[in-house]
């Protein structure tokens, strides 16, 4: 990767990167998008419509994010990272960006502590996050820090009309929404994108108790609204392979009903689409079914006529044998004809070269002079 610490996404637009940290060589090696499926998810709610009032992007990195946006994400564009190291190179990016973006270098949590112990990963900037009580700290690996701490309540007091946020605090997410309450509480809509790859099954099933939940079909490039019955269920769900497994939105604010029916009638959830799947899969089986007794009942009137020619050719079969029998009869009788006609022949010569024979031919022509005599 170049030293210039800027890559070109594929939107034209530049990201600043620190060329020290690997994870800026894999933005430059997919120029600016290496998880797609979280990229297609953010530029599917900023489109979702009408036009957002407030975007959060809660651990912003190098702010990829804001750079790949399709369209410009909210009338406000807050960008939160706790990362000194990264938090300039944040600021270069969100500069040359064609919106404003509001830059707040505070970690978010669940309280107001005025300060948390904030793990720097040296290896993958990614990874860092907040330590947590009792933590092992790999020094060798990772840079602790004490960083200024703060909520999304305490930011945005008087809530929001519309809210887009996205959330990916490494295994923080849950202190994150703690802190959220009171802007939840206080705005009509709002979409919350989160990280929930590292999330216990358990977790996320708690936690789509109280809120609606969607998963991004990635095949379909759509929202699906989460329908389960149990964790297991969707454990079950989330390793299936059909939904994109990084990221999860979750609905919130006073409107959320009204929030959730309308994306539903849009998109439908993943129980309806369970079924249909199973409807499919009937109609599927049923035509195979149908197909197969079709074929077997094909195969059956040709096995009758397979059959019908083994008759006939068995008949055939005979005949040729009663044929072939009257020809050799016919045969054995010429031979005997052909025998006798032999014999006769030599009994003819036999009696034409004998006295007999001489007497009887004198006596022919002697009557033949007589009768020419008498005639005259």
């Amino acid at each position: 990767m170049s030293t210039s610490e800027r890559i070109l996404n594929d939107l034209g637009r530049s990201i600043f990167v620190d060329p020290a940290d690997p994870r800026a060589t894999a933005l430059a090696d997919s120029r600016g998008d290496f998880n797609p499926g979280s990229l297609e998810l953010w530029n599917a709610l900023l489109s979702l419509g009408p036009a957002w009032d407030l975007a959060v992007d809660i651990g912003a990195n190098y702010g990829e994010m804001l750079a790949g946006s399709k369209v410009t994400p909210a009338s406000r564009v807050v960008a939160i990272e706790p990362n000194p190291i990264i938090m300039p190179l944040l600021a270069r990016t969100c500069a040359e960006l064609s919106f404003a973006v509001e830059l707040v270098e505070k970690v978010l949590s669940d309280g107001e502590a005025g300060g948390l112990s904030f793990a720097i990963d040296n290896s993958w900037s990614g990874t860092s996050h907040i330590v947590t009580g009792g933590e092992s700290v790999d020094l060798d690996r990772f840079q602790v820090i004490n960083v200024a701490s703060t909520t999304l309540d305490a930011l945005f007091p008087a809530g929001a009309g519309a809210a887009v946020i996205k959330i990916d605090v490494e295994g923080a997410e849950a202190q994150v929404l703690r802190g959220a309450e009171h802007f939840f509480a206080s705005s009509q809509r709002i979409a919350v994108m989160m990280e929930i790859f590292h999330m216990p099954v358990q977790d996320l099933w708690d936690l789509q108790k109280s809120r609606p939940f969607y998963l991004w079909n990635r095949a379909a490039e759509k929202l699906v609204a989460l329908d389960v019955r149990n964790a297991n269920e969707l454990g079950t769900l989330l390793h299936s392979g059909e939904y994109y497994r990084q990221d999860a939105v979750m609905l919130a604010g006073t409107g959320v009903e009204s929030f959730d029916a309308e994306l539903r009638a849009r998109f439908g959830s993943t129980r309806d689409a369970a079924e249909k799947k199973a409807a499919d899969a009937r109609r599927e089986a049923d035509d195979r079914a149908r197909t197969l007794a079709d074929m077997k009942a094909e195969l059956d009137e040709r096995g009758r006529a397979i059959t019908r020619l083994r008759e006939q050719l068995t008949e055939t079969e005979h005949a040729l044998v009663r044929a072939n029998a009257e020809l050799t009869e016919h045969s054995h009788r010429s031979a005997a004809l052909e025998r006798d006609l032999s014999e006769s022949n030599v009994r003819l010569e036999m009696y034409r070269r004998s006295r007999a024979h001489r007497l009887a031919a004198w006596y022919v022509k002697s009557g033949r002079a007589v009768r020419r005599r008498l005639q005259r």
